[in-house]
């Protein structure tokens, strides 16, 4: 268990003549600094490979390098059911190979509940935003910058030519601060030459009033007001709360702007550090070199450093950082087995790694993929089983276990009546295998049948066609 300080907190009642006695938890700041393994951040919301292919495309390259099918279908959130009255669920089906009949692709997949976190956290949240002229406008290549506002699939215009490092930070914001929870409290200020106050301390329940404030958040000199350090620690400090999580998010292109010596800022970051301050930074990341000034704040602040180039990542980078970190499950063992009386071969795609986790997180998921190869006179026999063994967060506390099966009843016998998170699936582990000069990779079918799975508000879907799309270009040109 993590170790934790407890803070009593006295409060009074106005002519009432009496006091309440608030006790809450604040995780220690050592084994939160020991649990991120010596890295400065968490890195990039999409793994690097998915960063990879869409460096060299956006050039019109081919991409260079390996490519892991997990990490794709890493890249790709899980649409599947969180699970109900317990902490987690696993998630079966299978469909025959699109090409090959004698052969089936078995999904399989975990989710832990969303629902069950007691108590959460309250948020205080203050972010900062560069609003330089460099955060405006700058000329790119091409890329593909905000997932939902993208120009027709398999249009010429598909890769914006010129991107808005600004529109794509408020987009990001809008995204984020919709799903904040309901006793979350919200600041926003700008920095440039100088610093202002964009919005004041406001609950999230009025939200209009939040999304207005990062509507303002436009490029211009702010020449007047205080340091946009001072501004910071300023805000913090009262916004802060022993009995909720306070986070600052820094967004910015590059490290000017806070004023002051870079020294004073590590020291004065560090001392709201100590006091349950959690510093993020995160930079759009579109045609810029590394900021390791930025990432220095993150690491003294105990937060996540990001780069993005997408609306999506953005999101997810923002929202890894303020969710909840309490722990679903411990120990998470899964066992699967396929009987050879019905089955030749079974193996994962493009992944040979066990499948054990030491903890898995609230409302996290995780897939992988099977590919079999069937004997002839299969019958309606349990030919694939996943037994699952997992634990409390709490040491002794209870212990969960089951099963899933599948007999060949269940097997979709057309591919397009399978799942779209299993056909999905399939179209992110071909796209890896393409990528590694897999010439036996159809790019217009697998294109057209990523359109066909393609799920609803999933923006990662929507970029793995628009990547498909660009290297079926960049190959045959």
């Amino acid at each position: 268990m993590q170790s934790a300080m407890i803070w009593m907190m006295l409060t009074a009642f106005g002519g009432q003549g009496g006091t309440s006695v608030e006790i809450c938890v604040e995780h220690d700041r050592a084994n939160r600094l020991a649990a991120q393994d010596g890295q400065t951040g968490r890195g990039l919301a999409a793994p690097e490979a998915v960063v990879r292919a869409r460096d060299y495309l956006s050039r019109d390259r081919v991409p260079l390098g390996e490519f892991e099918v997990a990490d794709f279908l890493g890249w790709l959130p899980d649409h599947d059911a969180h699970p109900t009255g317990e902490a987690l669920a696993v998630h079966i089906a299978s469909a025959v190979h699109p090409s090959d009949a004698s052969r089936a692709l078995v999904r399989l997949a975990v989710t832990t509940d969303s629902l069950k976190v007691k108590d959460p956290v309250p948020v205080h949240l203050l972010v900062l935003v560069n609003v330089a002229s460099t955060m405006q406008s700058v000329p790119t290549r091409s890329y593909p910058l905000l997932g939902d506002q993208l120009p027709e699939l398999g249009s010429e215009d598909f890769y914006f030519k010129r991107v808005d490092r600004l529109a794509l930070t408020r987009s990001i914001l809008h995204g984020v601060v919709k799903d904040l929870p309901a006793d979350t409290v919200v600041a926003l200020a700008a920095f440039n030459r100088g610093a202002a106050v964009a919005l004041a301390p406001t609950s999230v329940s009025k939200i209009e009033k939040i999304q207005a404030a990062i509507d303002t958040l436009t490029p211009g000199l702010i020449t007047d007001g205080e340091r946009g350090l001072d501004l910071m620690v300023g805000m913090v400090e009262q916004m802060r709360s022993f009995c909720g999580d306070t986070h600052i998010i820094v967004i910015s292109d590059g490290p000017t702007g806070l004023g002051g010596d870079p020294e004073e800022a590590l020291f004065r970051l560090s001392e709201q550090a100590s006091h349950g301050v959690t510093l993020h930074t995160l930079i759009p990341a579109i045609g810029l070199r590394r900021v390791p000034q930025l990432e220095r704040l993150a690491w003294v602040g105990y937060g996540g450093h990001h780069y993005v180039d997408t609306l999506g990542d953005g999101i997810a980078a923002l929202q890894l950082e303020l969710a909840d970190g309490r722990t679903a499950v411990r120990d998470l063992v899964i066992d699967v087995q396929f009987d050879d009386t019905v089955v030749v071969s079974a193996q994962r795609v493009g992944d040979e790694r066990p499948w054990l986790e030491t903890s898995l997180p609230h409302d996290a998921g995780r897939e992988v993929l099977y590919e079999v190869q069937f004997r002839e006179g299969q019958d309606a026999r349990n030919w694939v089983q996943a037994s699952w063994k997992a634990g409390s967060p709490v040491p002794g506390e209870w212990v969960l276990a089951g099963t899933a099966s599948l007999g060949v009843s269940d097997l979709r016998r057309v591919f397009r009546d399978a799942t779209p998170n299993l056909r999905m699936a399939w179209v992110a582990a071909s796209f890896a295998e393409a990528l590694n000069n897999n010439s036996d990779v159809d790019l217009e079918r697998l294109y057209d049948m990523a359109g066909k799975a393609r799920r609803d508000g999933v923006t990662q879907d929507v970029e793995l066609m628009g990547l498909i799309d660009r290297f079926k270009r960049v190959v045959t040109e």
